[in-house]
């Protein structure tokens, strides 16, 4: 049995991983290619890769051959990309994470990512369908759902006066900068014009309630229909409201 190194993975040993698997997945793709360039050969003129001028590094591995090598502001690996095919299970785990590294950014940050150190053929197609089936893009890039809005009820669209059919509930509270008591506002809506009206109260109790519910009816007329929530309020005013 084998003795293993336990602890860390060192840069050195990432690399290898990196370079091995690279060259297996090249070897799968582009063996003809590869058999050309180690024999000095010409590559076919069907080869996929002959607008690459590619050439083998010191590690065997198929780079990008390109107009910058001269250019000394950039890394070796921005002069000369490895090639590495679309279709490949090494790139897809390469692009997704390169995509986690931009926290799941666009197609384009995407690819100025993987253009670092990779050239994938086709690059910009095989990277949006793999955003594609991303799942945190999906959460934050998707379009609200559309809702389904009920039918209006029969008192909303039936022609009548003015606060006939109304809705009532309670805002606040509310404060007031010349006192330290609360204050309430008991919201009175017509349920076919929409108009509102507002009566200001100290509190939510019965009698308050009635109170100001009266004056509604002095100043607007009878209602023929009350409509409101389980409020305690509401429920024990039942009795005085259908007496009014």
């Amino acid at each position: 049995r084998k003795d293993f190194e336990k602890g860390p993975l060192a840069s050195e040993e990432l690399f290898n991983g990196e370079i091995f698997w690279v060259k297996i997945t090249q070897n799968d793709f582009y063996s003809s290619e590869i058999t050309c360039l180690t024999s000095d050969k010409p590559l076919q003129k069907d080869s996929k890769l002959l607008c690459l001028n590619p050439f083998l590094d010191d590690n065997g591995v198929l780079r990008v051959t390109g107009r910058l090598g001269k250019t000394t502001s950039l890394s070796a690996n921005e002069k000369h990309p490895i090639i590495l095919p679309s279709k490949a299970r090494l790139t897809e785990l390469l692009i997704w994470e390169s995509h986690k590294r931009v926290f799941h950014s666009s197609v384009s940050h995407t690819l100025v990512q993987v253009r670092e150190k990779y050239w994938i053929l086709k690059a910009c197609q095989t990277i949006k369908s793999l955003l594609k089936k991303c799942i945190i893009c999906k959460r934050f890039n998707s379009n609200p759902g559309n809702q389904v809005i009920a039918p209006l009820p029969d008192v909303r669209v039936t022609e009548s006066p003015p606060f006939s059919v109304v809705g009532i509930d309670f805002a606040g509270p509310l404060f007031v900068k010349d006192s330290d008591a609360k204050q309430y506002i008991l919201l009175i809506t017509c349920a076919v014009t929409i108009s509102v009206h507002l009566e200001i109260v100290g509190n939510m109790t019965t009698d308050t309630f009635l109170l100001a519910f009266r004056r509604f009816i002095a100043r607007r007329g009878l209602c023929s229909l009350v409509i409101s929530d389980n409020a305690r309020t509401f429920k024990r005013d039942k009795l005085e409201l259908q007496a009014v």
